[in-house]
């Protein structure tokens, strides 16, 4: 990895928490080079430089190098500890206070697993309510999220009773998108969404 190279691996590092490996930062710099009419070395100073351009560069960056996997009902261990133990007991613990469950999707991505994480305490009908916070770092993953319009066979993957609950074909019901709001955060930064 060049001098610059490492500087924006960096740079990508306090921004967005990210540690990609060599190879796949050198791709991702060279891929946006290319979108953006560059040569490399060109780029590699823009992108490693201070300033807003920088900064949106960076941004852009850590989009190409963010995991993105999502998909409903993923991790078919922790759907199964969510719904028996924890959305419980944490219901539970709301009705006693007197709150609405809340619930924060971190990384949430495209918004399957925000919408899963919905699916399961409507499912469990918490007596004081519930509502979902979904982050991601990425305004067009969230974009999508917001539209909450899935291709088929990615809401085939919902169990029956739960499609049947909170999808109209393709599309999430607008009660249940009621219930989950989108919004940019970053985890690297100080502050925890509330």
């Amino acid at each position: 990895m060049t001098g610059r190279s490492a500087r924006v691996a960096e740079r990508i590092r306090a921004f967005a928490g990210l540690d990609p490996p060599a190879w796949l930062l050198e791709a991702r710099l060279a891929e946006r080079a290319r979108a953006l009419g560059l040569d490399l070395m060109r780029y590699l100073e823009l992108a490693s430089g201070d300033g807003d351009e920088a900064a949106r560069e960076q941004a852009a960056l850590a989009d190409l190098l963010r995991v993105g996997e999502t998909r409903f009902f993923r991790h078919r261990a922790h759907v199964t500890a969510l719904r028996e133990r924890v959305i419980p007991e944490r219901a539970q613990a709301a009705a006693r206070e007197r709150r609405p469950l809340s619930a924060w999707s971190a990384g949430c991505a495209t918004g399957e697993e925000a919408f899963t994480l919905a699916l399961l305490l409507d499912e469990a009908e918490p007596p004081s309510g519930f509502e979902v916070l979904a982050t991601d770092l990425s305004e067009e993953a969230l974009a999508c999220a917001r539209r909450a319009i899935y291709p088929a066979e990615r809401v085939a993957e919902v169990p029956a009773a739960l499609r049947a609950r909170g999808f109209d074909g393709e599309s999430v019901r607008p009660s249940l998108r009621a219930r989950v709001r989108f919004e940019r955060h970053n985890l690297t930064g100080a502050r925890y969404p509330t």
